[in-house]
């Protein structure tokens, strides 16, 4: 498969058949070794730190440039010692030896933490002629101390070739270890084969990097050699295709400038707004551009001109890199190659976040569980900012790269869960790569190869198992509440239960359309921004959703008028109290910046309830709740004289008190400009 914008080497690995994976910890640090053979046209290759991790090949195979090799074959005595960053008792220690014939390791000799050695196997090395596809596993009684350091002793004129060990590995299970591809605990395969996006998307050229909306309605990706990309023929460029009523793509349309120009060009993202797009590189006025990132927004019926993204202590090595998006537009995942102790060869990934000042920080190294020695590439973190997905030719798999899900384990941005591989349905003997998933999570749209020069679309099922974790998909339009006309705005949402940022996302004229998506586990609340205006915010509770589902809300907001009434939906009470919830400050406090911002005007803050009660216990109720948000409005440095408290218990109904619905409406504090 080509490779996005230049070429690709690849790499064989052997096809072999599935085993479950088992709980075994793998060599994290190199602590000494003999020697190491020095590749000068790869400096990673065959280099100590290759035998960090799990195995990338079986038993037996014809050797890796993923696997420790002694400098020479044949000078006898060599060794490696590795280490593990959480000391624990064992029960097995497992040596992937990757040469045909093997049977060169010598002695294994474990260390506990006081660097005391206990040799557990020692024998006179020679060939092995059977059950040659197994790895080395010795078993021995749990031990009493906490094993931190392998030494593996390897005699290399037992075997007269060069010599490979790719993995070193710990289990304190009784279970034997057996080395194979990891589908998980309870892997799930999909019988039924992908399916190609047909001849409207699919054409005699290459289509590559496949890029879904959020929504699973338009597909942006990137096609190589058309006639009618710009630039060089050979050049590559951005085009989409539309879903149609019938299920079917509809014929792709090159994207227009600045989108495209001469040089090559690449869509690497869409927000869930399906308002701003990643693209790959840097655009330069006047020029094709240069390495790097940008974004571009909506603007009519076309693009603005891409802004750079600014990203501090930037650089990749490699020719190559690949990024992606975070849904809430904050999180910027990147394949590179870096000057970084953590890196453990060739391209890894790493992580960035959007600062306040839009610069976005020092790439964060995502951790040794899903980063390899061998180039990690194409990955794309799912609706949910949590299931990641990614290729890699770094463990065991169908070809020479395969496609891993991982899911995050904590906000730190490096524990990952160990990655499983998609399996054979989404795995060929070829380089496998490009996926992205709608925010359904239904389908898996990715990229393989149909002859030796050409790549086509597919897509296929994704299995429970694999699926990203559940959403709720937002979609509607911003408007001026006065008019009722459209508008462009930033659109902002948030945790009310600690009023961070959660997201950020905008809306495009000429529809005014936006959409956000909303990950389980939080009370949100969401709004658009634009300046003179002021936002009516909206919440939405999704702290246990079990299947995604779609909403419509549409957001307004309304001119700084007098007059102008501005109801404040993420205010919250206790039943027939007028304590303020914690989850009142966010929107609370975004007043307090508005009438700072705004120092002339002054507003009534007016509390309302149904008609549920009587008015004598309605009235007092509905002044004290106006009362507690001017109390706080003046805690935070506003003028009691610009504020005016008052309670109308429900004299004035919006909604219809014989519904619950309306009722719940009719519940509300509000506030109106008296003065500008």
């Amino acid at each position: 498969m080509k490779k996005l914008f230049l070429g690709f080497m690849a790499f064989l690995m052997i096809n072999q058949g599935v085993i479950r994976a088992q709980d075994v910890r793998w060599a994290d640090r190199v602590v000494a070794y003999s020697t190491q053979y020095e590749d000068k046209k790869d400096t990673t290759a065959y280099r100590a730190r290759q035998v960090l991790g799990p195995p990338r090949v079986m038993p037996c195979s014809k050797g890796s440039i993923y696997a420790w090799s002694p400098a020479n074959p044949d000078e006898g005595e060599e060794f490696i010692t590795v280490g593990f960053r959480n000391p624990a008792p064992a029960r097995q220690v497992v040596v992937n030896e990757n040469t045909s014939p093997r049977g060169t390791v010598k002695e294994v000799i474990l260390y506990d933490e006081s660097d005391n050695a206990y040799s557990v196997y020692k024998t006179t090395p020679g060939p092995i002629e059977t059950d040659c596809d197994k790895a080395l596993v010795v078993a021995f009684p749990q031990t009493a101390y906490r094993v931190a350091k392998v030494k593996v002793v390897i005699d290399t004129k037992a075997v007269p070739e060069w010599n490979h060990i790719d993995a070193i590995g710990l289990s304190d299970s009784e279970k034997p270890i057996t080395i194979g591809i990891h589908l998980g605990d309870n892997p799930v395969l999909v019988t039924e084969a992908p399916e190609s996006l047909g001849d409207k998307v699919n054409t005699q050229y290459s289509e590559l990097l496949p890029v879904i909306s959020t929504d699973g309605t338009t597909l942006y990706f990137t096609r190589a050699g058309h006639p009618d990309n710009p630039g060089a023929q050979k050049n590559q460029s951005a085009w989409m295709s539309k879903l149609q009523a019938d299920g079917t793509w509809g014929v792709a349309e090159i994207l227009p400038a600045p989108v495209n120009n001469e040089g090559h060009n690449a869509i690497l993202g869409v927000l869930p707004d399906g308002n701003t797009l990643l693209l790959n590189n840097r655009y330069i006025k006047g020029t094709t551009g240069e390495r790097g990132v940008s974004t571009t927004v909506r603007e009519g019926d076309g693009w603005a001109f891409p802004t750079n993204l600014e990203i501090k202590n930037y650089q990749n090595k490699s020719n190559y890199g690949e990024s992606c998006l975070g849904p809430n537009g904050k999180v910027l995942i990147q394949t590179v190659d870096r000057d970084d102790p953590a890196n453990l060869g060739s391209k890894d990934l790493y992580v960035s976040f959007l600062e306040n000042d839009g610069t976005w920080t020092v790439p964060l190294h995502m951790g040794n569980v899903i980063n390899t020695s061998a180039s990690e590439t194409s990955p794309f973190l799912a609706a949910d900012g949590v299931t990641m997905y990614y290729s890699t030719a770094g463990f065991l798999g169908y070809g020479n790269n395969d496609m891993y899900m991982t899911r995050r384990l904590d906000d730190t941005w490096i524990n990952w869960s160990q990655p499983v591989n998609l399996g054979p349905n989404f795995n060929s003997p070829g380089f496998d790569a490009y996926c992205t998933i709608p925010a359904k999570g239904d389908y898996v749209y990715f990229v393989r190869s149909v002859t030796d020069r050409l790549e086509d679309i597919f897509r296929a099922k994704l299995p429970a198992p694999l699926k990203p974790n559940p959403v709720v998909l937002i979609r509607g339009k911003v408007l001026n509440a006065k008019t009722k006309e459209p508008m462009a705005a930033s659109i902002r949402y948030e945790y009310l239960e600690d009023g961070k940022d959660a997201g950020i996302a905008s809306s495009a004229l000429p529809a005014g359309d936006y959409r956000i998506v909303l990950p389980a586990g939080h009370l949100y609340g969401f709004r658009a921004e634009a300046d003179g205006f002021i936002a009516i915010n909206e919440n939405l509770e999704v702290k246990a959703l079990e299947l995604y589902s779609e909403i419509t809300r549409d957001l307004y907001l309304v001119p700084i008028e007098v007059g102008q009434t501005i109801r404040l939906n993420n205010i919250f009470f206790e039943t027939a109290k007028f304590d303020l919830r914690n989850e009142s400050f966010a929107e609370l406090n975004r007043l307090v910046d508005i009438l700072k911002q705004n120092p002339t005007v002054k507003i009534e803050i007016s509390g309302h309830t149904d008609n549920t009660g009587t008015p004598a216990i309605n009235q007092p109720l509905s002044q004290n709740r106006a009362k507690s948000v001017q109390d706080y409005l003046v805690s935070k440095g506003v003028s009691v004289d610009r504020l005016v408290a008052k309670g109308y218990a429900a004299t004035k109904p919006v909604g219809d008190n014989t519904t619950a619905e309306g009722r719940q409406f009719n519940r509300r504090v509000e506030f109106t400009i008296l003065t500008k």
